[in-house]
């Protein structure tokens, strides 16, 4: 049977038809989430100051040389981290900066390259298979994870690693996979110091927000809880430039994962020569919720947004902004606590459960049990190190 996404929405509303979830009853969103996602939402500040000192233990032997290009390697929340650095700094970096979300690296990609490896599980197959290509091409790497084989293929091939704690979800633990890589970044004389000292005087912000956002703080008071509300049985649309582009793909990442539900972003201003042309074409059943992220810096960008409205918002429902506190790499981020945060509330009024991708994990057992990857990329790490990993 066909699922469309005015199919799902009518699914909720015939099974929740008395209501929704009191977002203000704390029991209950502690009985839901089984997982602890509020809690490691919360905890975003935290981790990018651990992050520091995951750091400082490994930096010494990181080599400082001179690169062509940095190209960095993840899939799904464990290169979160890495596009919000490239939308972030893009305009300040000195050497072109890639995100590579799959098997291959580029054929440029070569002895005078940084590769940095991100996978917080540690068994992402894209991840180890850019590892080993990497390590054939004799290229400089780093690597990121909580254990797992990234692990040890790095102790067999003797390269740096930052070993993030354990326990999170992947796309719970942006504050270290964001931080470790700009720390990196800055170590080896790529981005500027002036950026992580930005970063980390930003902290004061983030864990006022994480406390406005926390499930103990009522509606009233709390922008997240006021979004997810907004959001209920639509179809979230959500707009992003600059570095709110890598935000607004953030966004539709955690509202998949955490509220289980389907969402889109685009960004300004290509949306405005493709996207905007497909808006009125949904079923009537279908409720399209724009969701526009923006700072207070918009160059060039501001008065596009204004008449991009004007065109849209007798198409879609709502028209919904989000602003951070503050200002730069603060209210970025101060954005994206209330972004996450609200994708865990969504779950909570549909009645879910936000930990669990039971999509996605069984989609990982189909995999290895039709593919022997993995002990193909063992093999070729053991060839090129000669030693034996167990």
């Amino acid at each position: 049977m066909k699922f469309s996404l005015a199919d799902g929405i009518l699914f909720y509303r015939a099974s929740n038809p008395n209501g929704r979830m009191n977002l203000d009853n704390t029991g209950e969103i502690e009985k839901i989430d089984s997982l602890g996602m509020f809690r490691a939402s919360e905890n975003f500040p935290s981790q990018i100051i651990d992050s520091v000192s995951v750091a400082e233990a490994v930096l010494s032997k990181v080599e400082k040389k001179r690169f062509r290009n940095v190209v960095g390697c993840g899939m799904g929340g464990s290169a979160m981290g890495l596009e919000l650095i490239k939308s972030w700094l893009q305009w300040e970096l000195e050497v072109p900066f890639a995100v590579v979300r799959d098997y291959r690296l580029p054929a440029y990609f070569g002895p005078d390259d940084l590769a940095l490896l991100v996978s917080y599980s540690g068994d992402t197959e894209e991840t180890l298979s850019c590892m080993v290509e990497a390590a054939k091409r004799r290229s400089y790497m780093i690597s990121m994870s909580s254990g797992g084989e990234v692990e040890k293929f790095s102790r067999a091939l003797n390269v740096p690693h930052l070993k993030i704690p354990a326990g999170f979800q992947p796309r719970a633990a942006l504050g270290y996979l964001f931080t470790l890589p700009l720390i990196l970044l800055v170590h080896l004389g790529l981005a500027q110091k002036k950026n992580l000292d930005d970063l980390l005087g930003s902290i004061t912000a983030l864990k006022a927000m994480a406390e406005r956002c926390s499930y103990m703080t009522p509606s009233s008071e709390n922008p997240a809880k006021q979004l997810a509300t907004k959001l209920l049985g639509s179809f979230p649309v959500i707009y992003g430039y600059g570095p709110y582009a890598a935000a607004a793909l953030r966004f539709k990442q955690q509202l998949n994962e955490n509220s289980k539900v389907m969402a889109k972003c685009e960004q300004f201003p290509e949306l405005d020569h493709n996207d905007v042309e497909g808006f009125g074409s949904t079923p009537d059943q279908v409720r399209p919720v724009l969701v526009l992220l923006r700072g207070d810096y918009e160059p060039n960008i501001a008065a596009r947004i204004d008449e991009t409205l004007k065109v849209l918002r007798d198409c879609v429902t709502d028209v919904v902004e989000v602003n951070g506190y503050g200002s730069g790499i603060s209210q970025l981020l101060t954005t994206i606590q209330i972004c996450d945060s609200a994708s865990l509330f969504l779950a909570c009024l549909m009645g879910k459960d936000p930990g669990p991708v039971n999509r996605i994990n069984e989609m990982k057992r189909a995999l290895a049990n039709r593919t022997n990857l993995i002990d193909s990329l063992k093999a070729d790490v053991e060839r090129l190190s000669g030693h034996t990993i167990s």
